[in-house]
């Protein structure tokens, strides 16, 4: 290194074009296109089954009707609907209200253990928290109905 001539200085090497000395570098320039789509991988192989295999459960409603018998006489209005989940079979949710049309009643869902088997009872009443139920649906004689529904979701074991 000793043999280095120290007052050596770095000097640039200029290029020369047909115009002369280059100048500085540019603004840079607009995005060009995309290029085209690449090949598609292979498929991977599918995984193992999760913890459930939800794909295999199921959502069902049950409901039950119930006349009002009297016209002013809604409020004592009830309807009740009953589901036992089936052996081989385990309820996810399950969820009780009365009809999606106009007016709401009270919805109670109560869950009971009979001879080893859950039962699911929705219990409705013309009366809610929100205001009275007024029953809308008419059958063919003309009185009206309150409907009560219960949704379950179940899975196989």
């Amino acid at each position: 290194m000793e043999k280095v001539n120290k007052s050596a200085t770095f000097k640039p090497k200029l290029l020369q074009g047909r115009q002369g000395v280059q100048g500085p570098i540019g603004p840079k320039g607009p995005i060009g296109d995309q290029g085209p789509k690449g090949i598609q991988g292979i498929q991977g192989p599918q995984g193992i089954p999760g913890m459930g295999n939800v794909s295999r459960c199921t959502h069902k409603t049950r409901n039950s009707l119930s006349t009002v018998l009297k016209i002013g006489m809604e409020l004592n209005t009830r309807a009740n609907v009953v589901y036992n989940e089936p052996q081989g079979m385990k309820v996810m949710a399950a969820t009780c209200s009365t009809s999606h049309e106009k007016g709401s009643g009270a919805a109670y869902l109560l869950t009971k253990e009979v001879n080893g088997i859950l039962r699911y009872t929705c219990e409705c009443a013309g009366i809610s928290a929100y205001g009275l139920f007024k029953p809308v649906k008419k059958n063919r004689n003309g009185p009206r109905q309150m409907e009560c529904i219960i949704h379950i979701w179940e899975c196989p074991l």
